[in-house]
């Protein structure tokens, strides 16, 4: 789950910044997905996608020495939403 977040958040930041990626991710995604990341790339703003990156890849790096599996995950997604 954490790559598939990592890659779906950097694929947000390419759309968002490169108006050509879109044609080369067409290739290595459904056409629901990309849909679907064309619409969030339209809500997000690049620094908010780096900040949720930063998050999201250190809590990855955090993976090996966390009691729960999990944890490292939800608390990063408590830190992206602001509670």
């Amino acid at each position: 789950l954490f790559k598939l977040l990592i890659r779906n958040f950097r694929f947000l930041v390419y759309l968002k910044i490169d108006r050509e990626f879109e044609v080369e991710l067409k290739k290595i995604v459904s056409d629901a997905e990309m849909e679907f990341l064309k619409k969030m790339a339209s809500e997000f703003d690049v620094n908010d996608m780096e900040k949720i990156l930063i998050e999201l890849n250190s809590a990855y790096s955090n993976l090996n020495w966390a009691y729960l599996p999990e944890l490292p995950l939800e608390l990063a997604i408590l830190k992206i939403a602001g509670v």
